[in-house]
């Protein structure tokens, strides 16, 4: 059962598809490329060399074989979407925006996290598949400093008036009254592209690709951070094209493509609701879990010390800052922290691991297959999602307008830019 814990700890499938995939399994012929220049946006250069590799990072996180054929599906789209990293990087760079080292770290900490890695597994699991680490973190790097960007520029012009708040209390206490859907979504461009790499995408989801990874990487819409989430969506809130065609899916289905206003979508509906029926309140568990790592095959006189040094730090650890405290350039632990994560998303043997912990109090080590685990639970918040409170509407109007910006400003920077496609 205490294996099972730690195996379950995965809470999207972004890297899980990356370590389970065939193309891992097996050895590959060493590829070889010639550098040459994909694109120029403006005056930065996208090599083949990088494209290439995005390529393989793509078709690792959509499950999909590494075959000329797959590359070449996947080029135009990858490529598109470095084009806009390179121009989100641009105008970040401007406003002399950076992005240090440690919150990369911090990012590429948190996939390992979600996805129950040890800490270096993530980039270990890229080399194999011959992508460079700094692949990964550019593409990492330019969402957080594009996200710096907005907020930096546009963030104090956009006020939520008292209003607005108003208006969109009244709109909630209607949509009591509506059916409701809880969905995640994968939003692509609507051209020629889009189109092909939405039914290929859906076939790959229907074969078992994880959503989450697909959204991640491929996704235009706001909620690709999040794994394609866009939470509970009242019915009446949906353009009529799509609300007619998710009412044929059942819940736990994938959607065909459907063209929408802002472009092709596909559609997970995770979750339905009858009208009047509550959402029901959900939970949120801020956590650690520190791993006191050991080695396969080691002895019970190890494991027995590496076990006592555990149990020696959760008997003194008294809260989650002194944890921290505790840890601080430990070389014999690793230290991962988890912010607002919704229970529902948590596998059960976690969730019933997890509610036995009092706040602040750690638990006994756990043994798993890489060594002991120590968890300790933060924080515990409990939120209506019916009923949120003013300062959370305006929050999500603030966010929903800046996602908006965002979108904007990309169309407009690409209007504007100098690209030329070498390929």
């Amino acid at each position: 059962m205490q294996k099972e814990i730690y195996k379950l700890l995965c809470l999207s499938a972004l890297v899980t598809s990356l370590v389970s995939s065939p193309l891992l399994a097996k050895p590959r012929e060493p590829y070889v490329a010639t550098n040459r220049v994909a694109a120029m946006v403006n005056d930065h250069v996208i090599s083949t060399t990088d494209l290439d590799a995005r390529v393989r990072m793509a078709l690792l996180s959509a499950n999909m074989p590494n075959t000329p054929e797959a590359r070449a599906e996947l080029t135009p789209q990858v490529l598109d979407m470095m084009i806009e990293e390179a121009l989100q990087r641009q105008m970040a760079h401007k406003l002399k925006i950076t992005v240090e080292d440690d919150r990369v770290d911090f990012a590429i900490q948190d996939i390992e996290t979600r996805n129950n890695m040890t800490p270096g597994e993530l980039l270990g699991t890229l080399q194999k598949a011959d992508v460079p680490a700094r692949i990964m973190r550019d593409h990492l790097r330019a969402s957080i400093a594009w996200v710096d960007y907005i907020r930096a520029r546009y963030g104090d012009a956009v006020q939520v008036s008292e209003q607005e708040i108003d208006r969109r209390v009244d709109e909630l206490k209607t949509a009591r009254t509506q059916p409701h859907m809880r969905l995640s979504e994968i939003l692509l461009p609507n051209d020629a592209s889009g189109r092909a790499l939405a039914i290929k995408l859906s076939q790959q989801l229907r074969a078992g690709a994880p959503f989450p990874a697909l959204a991640a990487q491929f996704s235009h819409a706001g909620s690709a951070a999040r794994g394609g989430d866009r939470g509970w969506v009242s019915v009446n809130r949906l353009d009529e094209k799509v609300r007619n065609a998710l009412d044929l899916v059942p819940a736990g289905d994938i959607s065909s493509p459907i063209e929408t206003p802002e472009g092709i979508a596909i559609y997970l509906v995770r979750d339905k609701r009858a009208a009047g029926e509550s959402l029901q309140k959900d939970t949120f568990i801020s956590f650690q879990q520190v791993l006191f790592p050991a080695p396969k095959g080691a002895s019970q006189e190890t494991l027995y010390h590496i076990f006592m040094r555990a149990k020696s730090t959760s008997s003194s650890a008294k809260s989650c800052p002194v944890m921290k405290k505790l840890l601080h350039n430990h070389h014999h632990a690793h230290l991962q922290e988890m912010d607002k994560v919704s229970v529902g998303n948590l596998p059960g043997p976690l969730k019933a691991f997890l509610d036995k912990l009092s706040i602040g109090k750690a638990s006994d080590p756990v043994l798993t297959e890489a060594g002991f685990m120590v968890f300790m639970v933060c924080d515990r918040q409990t939120i209506d999602p019916a009923d949120p409170t003013r300062d959370e509407i305006r929050e999500g109007l603030r966010s929903q307008e800046l996602n908006n910006i965002a979108q904007r400003e990309l169309r407009k920077l690409r209007a504007a830019a100098f690209i030329d496609v070498r390929l």
